[in-house]
């Protein structure tokens, strides 16, 4: 929560006068939460009130923007999520493989009440969501949520582009390399590449092609470096769980912990740290998890919709309505395990696939609306 009031900190003159309510199942850190981001907000001296609901209903009436990022079931369910395909020689992960198909199981149907509630409370709100799996859950939603508005979000691309920009040799400044990112989440590559809005698409394929990876034991850096060599592609870090599963899953099993007993051993610091900068006056609670980046690429995407900004941005999950067509040489359906090609812009859309009418925005959002939880 930190680094969504950090997120909304940093765009706190788009969004004065909002209100955010927070909801959680757990009273007592919700109430840590309230003090903590209503001490953040008032030391930056923003516009903005925090306050806390103790019913989900109640939390959403009259919302705009419904900012979903939960675990159903814990670290401990991720924990069986991770644990026990490994027994079975298989990758264990929060979003790929059976622990992904887990989590999914125990995240949509949270997700869909959440939908329901929001198309009797706040119909024209938009969810904004990270509950993983993102591109399963928002499918979900879109499908059968009652007719909701959703975005599913990621930030991992960046990460990815800063990995690649080093792999390649260009410059790791955020915001100078950009990449459009084609597929589902954590099985996205890349093709189109600018380096300070200039196309080096070209170039970035002739570097891939004799790309060798960097001295050292980093078996990510190595197989990422094998894909973009064999496919003239970025790839996302999330592309080994599927090309090189067993190398993977050896790492995972040689390990003998899984990532969510090594968070879970250090969630009591945490909190013992956010307890801490709750009884400053001039909070600055830690950035180890859930830091700014996350909340602020959330914020940026509720401004670009409420404030129709026009910016790119990257979502993994949305209705396109045929907006845009994905970069393919043919219009079968990409397999997460195959790269897609890139296409002809004088190809002819698949059937039942119509062009939008002009001026049309998909992400446009409701005329005359701030952005922010709920318009005070």
């Amino acid at each position: 929560m930190p680094g969504v009031i950090r997120g909304l900190l940093h765009r706190a003159g788009d969004l004065a006068g909002s209100e955010v309510v927070l909801y959680d199942l757990d009273s007592e850190r919700l109430r840590l939460m309230e003090t903590l981001g209503g001490k953040m907000v008032a030391a930056a001296g923003a516009d903005l009130a925090v306050r806390t609901e103790p019913a989900l209903r109640a939390a959403l009436v009259d919302a705009d923007f419904v900012f979903t990022t939960f675990r159903p079931g814990g670290m401990a369910a991720r924990h069986l999520d991770e644990s026990i395909p490994l027994r079975y020689g298989v990758v264990g992960q929060e979003t790929a493989g059976p622990g992904g198909f887990l989590m999914a199981c125990r995240s949509v149907p949270v997700l869909l009440r959440i939908a329901r509630l929001c198309d009797e409370v706040a119909p024209a709100a938009w969810i904004v969501n990270y509950t993983n799996p993102t591109n399963i859950v928002t499918d979900a939603v879109l499908r059968f949520g009652g007719g909701i508005r959703i975005v599913g979000l990621c930030d991992g691309h960046a990460g990815d582009l800063e990995l690649w920009a080093a792999l390649l040799g260009y410059p790791t400044t955020p915001g100078r390399m950009e990449a459009d990112w084609i597929g589902l989440n954590h099985a996205t590559w890349a093709e189109r590449v600018r380096l300070d809005g200039a196309d080096v698409s070209a170039e970035v394929r002739q570097r891939l092609a004799s790309l060798e990876p960097p001295p050292g034991e980093s078996s990510l850096l190595r197989q990422l470096t094998e894909l973009g060599r064999a496919f003239g592609l970025l790839a996302n870090a999330y592309a080994p769980y599927y090309f090189f599963h067993d190398d993977v899953a050896g790492e995972l099993r040689a390990k003998g912990t899984t990532r969510a007993q090594e968070v879970m051993a250090r969630l009591p610091d945490l909190y013992a740290d956010y307890q801490a900068a709750a009884a400053r006056e001039h909070p600055e609670p830690s950035r180890e998890r859930g830091g700014s980046g996350h909340g602020e690429f959330a914020v940026d995407v509720i401004c670009a919709i409420a404030g129709d900004e026009g910016r790119r941005l990257t979502s993994w999950s949305t209705r396109s309505c045929g907006a845009r067509r994905p970069p393919r040489r043919s219009w079968r359906r990409a397999s997460p395990l195959m790269p897609p090609t890139s296409h002809s812009s004088a190809d002819p859309p698949p059937p039942g696939v119509t062009q939008p009418a002009a001026g049309r925005r998909d992400l446009q959002g409701p005329p005359g609306r701030r952005s922010g939880c709920r318009r005070g």
